[in-house]
């Protein structure tokens, strides 16, 4: 009996003290004060993760509620994460330029990569490619031609 009236009061509590709102919504708050980004990150506004600046307005939902594409970016191609294709009618990530994969339907994210400077945070292979930094040296082949595991101690 003991047992019951302690889950009835429970009940009455947590309804009569939450209103309409769920207890899960004030946990999923209380999650939303515990995100700390860093100064170079976006908190994601569902509070579930920070993702890196340079991935808003970069027309590639990064969070998973997609608030990352929803700050009021461009559509024109303006914003400094974003590559205007040589059709002139379609953006593409700049982090998808020079990367080996033709993106832009004229395929102009691939080409004059000789002279396309990297994204802050990555390094440009001998072919052109740009990858990540944290890439060189890791044991893999990112750039294609095995460029960034060259001169690796270890």
């Amino acid at each position: 009996m003991f047992v019951k009236f302690c889950a009835i009061f429970l009940t009455l509590l947590v309804v009569g003290s939450f209103g309409k709102r769920s207890f899960k919504s004030y946990l999923h708050d209380a999650d939303r004060r515990a995100l700390n980004c860093q100064p170079n990150e976006f908190p994601c506004k569902d509070g579930t993760r920070c993702v890196p600046m340079k991935w808003t307005c970069d027309m590639e939902e990064d969070c998973d509620d997609a608030s990352d594409e929803r700050l009021n970016c461009p559509t024109d191609c303006s914003h400094a994460n974003q590559f205007k294709c040589a059709s002139g009618n379609e953006c593409q990530s700049r982090d998808f330029v020079c990367d080996g994969t033709i993106d832009c339907h004229d395929g102009s994210d691939e080409q004059n990569c000789e002279n396309f400077v990297c994204p802050d945070g990555e390094i440009k292979c001998d072919n052109h490619l740009c990858i990540e930094a944290a890439w060189k040296c890791d044991g893999y082949n990112d750039c294609g031609n095995n460029w960034d595991e060259t001169g690796c101690s270890g």
